[in-house]
């Protein structure tokens, strides 16, 4: 397993935001679980920070194979993945096609109480 972090500036609105959420929690949930599922998929969470350089979404995702999830999602392009890119593309402007792990990310800094821990904090190998 490992964990995928990204930040995503907030194009849209925070309703905008919320009513996506509330898409993925109720109406097309069905869909969502399977979507997930099909690229290994264990977790997923969204965070909105309010900075005054404007807002961020901040994604975790709990994957079991980075480079595999990666490549079929930015594959998938039909159905309910054609609906939750154009999605990520309106709320933040980032296409996941080019970059489905979000905007380029950079470690600059871990701490880890043993090797266990870092292993399953470690930045994925892409």
């Amino acid at each position: 397993m490992s964990l995928l972090v990204r930040a995503f500036p907030l194009r849209g609105s925070a309703a905008d935001l919320k009513a996506f959420v509330s898409a993925l929690k109720n109406e097309r949930k069905a869909e969502a679980l399977a979507f997930y599922k099909s690229h290994g998929v264990t977790h997923e969470s969204y965070y909105l920070q309010e900075t005054p350089m404007g807002n961020l979404v901040i994604g975790l995702t709990q994957v079991d194979d980075v480079p595999t999830a990666s490549a079929s999602f930015a594959q998938a392009q039909t159905g309910f993945a054609a609906w939750f890119k154009q999605q990520i593309v309106a709320l933040s402007g980032v296409n996941p096609d080019e970059t489905p792990n979000g905007p380029p990310t950079t470690l600059i800094y871990e701490h880890s109480e043993t090797p266990e821990i870092r292993a399953h904090f470690a930045p994925p190998q892409l």
